[in-house]
């Protein structure tokens, strides 16, 4: 496997790979992706410096490794019969990722010990039976900000009175469980800006608990006795949140929403991918060329510049075109002007757009707009 690190990254996902030596001599691993293997621990990242870890739909009955410099663990859908890893040995964990892992015994143990991860800051149980357990040791999770705690089995919110040190909560996720009321614990989540509490048993009381939320932009309440999809249930939803409902689920909470975010989609699809200009028409180099002097220091010397003339296959736009180009003439006494300080000696145009005096090259430059 060392042989197979590139960058710092470990790519080996969906391999059936049932056992991988000892990396604790790859310094440079940062990142490793073993989802879909066979494995049956993750042993072998013992004091390693992996800071990214995917080991999802595994064998993994036993983390059973200190990685100091752990920041994303994943260890969904592992028959999990232990969370064997704490602040003590991932004291940088940030994200803990660890949906569909039922066969957890200890749930007590395994509470306590994810609340010990001082930065933890995402955390997923989706699946896990918390049925009549105590969740207050997670609200020492002050950095917290994501929560997932959909088809947990839940019947009461078990947060008791600690509920307000979940401040700085933005997400939570209670969806699938079998709560009829939500009590008044939302009062301290005031960051709360996604809640999901769909396929519930939640009835009108739930109004009053989400009053509260000034920063809510994201609602699911589908599938609960209080049907969210009903008009007039609805409009009340909108009334309790006080107009500042975004999304109601998954869908725009009001048109005036939808429109004014097409709207804004369209000024960023136009600023991203702005007209692309006109084709320029076929051109052609007349035989002529037309002399003009330059200075380099105090040698003069001459070159030819070519007069381009557009050719159009209407020849109603051809006789416009001809009207309007600029053409390069000598002044009317039929001597030239010369220029040191610009180099270039300066020609006059017989076109009526063009009321200053300008040179060859200029004409050649500024073609005039078709009228």
């Amino acid at each position: 496997m060392k042989d197979r690190i590139q960058n710092g990254v470990l790519q080996a996902p969906n391999e059936g790979i049932s056992d991988i030596l000892p990396l604790a001599e790859c310094p440079e691993l940062t990142k490793i992706d073993v989802s879909g293997n066979k494995l049956a621990s993750l042993s072998f990242l013992s004091n390693t410096n992996v800071k990214t870890v995917k080991a999802g739909k595994n064998a993994i009955t036993r983390i059973d490794a200190a990685m100091p410099s752990l920041i994303f663990l994943d260890v969904s859908e592992n028959p999990l019969k232990e969370l064997d890893i704490d602040g003590g040995s991932s004291p940088h964990l940030s994200a803990l990722i660890a949906p569909r892992c039922e066969s957890i015994a200890d749930i007590p143990k395994c509470i306590n010990n994810i609340s010990t991860f001082k930065e933890l800051g995402t955390l997923v149980l989706k699946g896990l039976n918390l049925s009549g357990q105590d969740l207050t040791p997670l609200c020492q999770l002050k950095t917290l900000k994501k929560l997932s705690l959909s088809n947990c089995e839940l019947t009461i919110v078990p947060w008791g009175r600690k509920v307000h040190k979940l401040s700085n909560l933005t997400e939570l996720r209670l969806s699938g469980n079998h709560l009829d009321t939500l009590g008044r614990f939302l009062s301290g989540c005031a960051s709360l800006k996604v809640f999901d509490a769909g396929s519930n048993q939640l009835t009108e009381t739930v109004l009053a608990d989400i009053k509260d939320l000034r920063h809510l932009t994201h609602l699911t309440l589908q599938g609960n006795p209080f049907d969210s999809t009903v008009p007039e249930n609805r409009t009340k939803i909108l009334e309790a949140c006080r107009g500042k409902l975004k999304y109601l689920d998954n869908t725009y909470a009001t048109e005036d929403f939808k429109q004014r975010l097409e709207e804004k989609r369209e000024r960023g699809n136009a600023l991203r991918n702005p007209p692309k200009p006109s084709k320029i028409p076929n051109m052609l180099v007349a035989p002529d060329a037309v002399p003009v002097k330059r200075f380099k220091g105090n040698r003069e010397h001459t070159v030819l510049i070519n007069v381009i003339k557009p050719i159009h296959e209407d020849p109603e736009l051809e006789e416009a075109d001809a009207a309007n180009m600029f053409t390069i003439t000598k002044p009317a006494n039929g001597s030239s002007s010369d220029s040191k300080d610009s180099g270039i000696t300066r020609w006059t145009s017989n076109s009526s757009n063009t009321k200053k005096e300008d040179t060859a090259l200029d004409f050649l430059l500024k073609r005039p707009k078709l009228e």
